[in-house]
């Protein structure tokens, strides 16, 4: 059972992207779908081919969940393996990630996935809590992420009377300066491919035995269409603690992505690189209870404001910079 406190957005995130995996890329280990329910209240079973076979009134409104099958193996914990079993593994990590960046169609927009399958028997494309509809280019991807946050420290006070000041300086990158980023790179490609959006040890399943083989790949509730840089989120954020991957490791992951036929990370430039990771920083420190717990509130929300007040300064430079 998994998604048992998730809305009904992020339970339909997860049914729909192991669904399109069971369909596109049947190789790849994935749990398959046997009930799920977005709100706790209707009962929705799918059978073996994954397809929504039947639905009922549970009346209960708890919660939503996913009933799947557990899959073999357990969850890859990097700092108790060797080197030589983290390189088989970060080869095979890859070979999959290659697989289903090549084999399930690039999206027209980027958002996550939602599903109505007795209704209208058609998969949607929608962002946030709300599902309102796709970033139909990078520019909309990126005001679509920092306008979330905008909207959550606007109703926090994370910044105290701070707060208008940041969301002035915030909304002039959005409005006056990322448009002008945007389109005097050649990022803007507007290209969005299928994305895990949470690809940790946590969610990699591999062998006890020897050797070392992945054995299924999990945590799907962030997954959707993204711009293609969007899964190698470490690239862009060494700032923030993600401890998961050791950077050795995960440089050879990279690595080995590139040899696995992805040019993405290959084909972009020093400058798109640095847009990039600005705009990451700009995102997450917007967002800073990631920090509280190291720092404390108070710290952590000075923190957050210098790196937020360094990230638009960076940007503005970009900006007047040739790429």
């Amino acid at each position: 059972m998994n998604a048992r406190e998730f809305g009904p957005a992020k339970v339909e995130n997860e049914v729909l992207s192991l669904l399109l995996l069971q369909k596109m890329c049947p190789k790849i280990p994935v749990p398959r779908v046997l009930a799920y329910s977005e709100e706790g209240r209707t009962l929705h079973k799918c059978d073996a081919g994954g397809t929504a076979a039947s639905s009922e009134n549970l009346g209960t409104g708890f919660p939503g969940w996913v009933l799947m099958t557990r899959l073999p193996g357990r969850p890859l914990d990097a700092c108790d393996r060797s080197p030589e079993d983290l390189s088989l593994l970060s080869r095979q990590l890859a070979d999959i990630v290659a697989s289903w960046r090549k084999d399930i169609p690039c999206a027209q927009g980027s958002a996550n996935i939602h599903y109505q399958p007795f209704e209208a028997e058609k998969l949607e494309l929608g962002d946030g809590d709300d599902g309102c509809p796709p970033a139909t280019s990078f520019l909309d991807f990126w005001k679509m992420q920092i306008n979330w946050k905008i909207k959550d420290i606007r109703q926090s006070s994370v910044f105290s009377d701070g707060t208008e000041e940041i969301v002035v300086s915030v909304s002039d990158i959005l409005e006056n300066v990322l448009p002008r980023l945007l389109s005097k790179t050649p990022i803007e490609h507007d290209r969005f491919v299928f994305t895990h959006g949470d690809l940790f040890p946590r969610n990699i399943l591999v062998s006890e035995k020897k050797p070392p083989r992945i054995t299924g790949i999990i945590g799907f509730e962030f997954s959707g269409f993204y711009p293609p840089w969007k899964e190698y989120v470490q690239e862009w954020q060494p700032y923030k603690r993600l401890a998961d991957w050791p950077a050795e490791v995960y440089q050879q992951f990279l690595i080995n992505v590139e040899a696995s036929g992805d040019s993405t990370l290959h084909s972009t430039s020093q400058h798109d690189r640095a847009v990039i990771h600005e705009l990451y920083r700009l995102r997450n420190y917007l967002d800073s209870g990631w920090l509280v717990d190291e720092y404390g509130e108070e710290a952590a929300a000075a923190r957050a404001k210098s790196e937020i007040e360094n990230a638009v300064k960076a940007l503005r430079q970009l900006a007047n910079m040739s790429p």
